[in-house]
């Protein structure tokens, strides 16, 4: 098959936009704190939306951003798009 005759590690995987997007909801959810999250995707951009109970969320946007370019990188997104974070207190 074509596969075999690539160099090992020169697979290519293909993620479309909304499986990023899925990818970057999914690691918000995992954080302590977040009780609903929503990710939107474009070529260039990840734009995450993140609702919390707690009153004083301190870096919770930064540390969601951080995790999903984290994630992205290690799916082997290339080149890993901008993440960016909006951060709603639900109180």
């Amino acid at each position: 098959s074509i596969a075999d005759d690539l160099p090992p590690g020169a697979r290519e995987i293909v993620m479309t936009r909304r499986a990023v997007a899925h990818l970057a909801k999914a690691q918000c959810l995992d954080l302590d704190g977040v009780v609903s999250a929503s990710a939107t995707a474009t070529a260039k951009h990840v734009q995450l939306h993140i609702r919390t109970p707690l009153h004083a969320h301190g870096d919770l946007g930064k540390r969601a951003a951080q995790r999903v370019r984290i994630r992205l990188e290690s799916a082997g997104v290339e080149p890993v798009t901008r993440v960016s974070a909006t951060v709603t207190s639900t109180r």
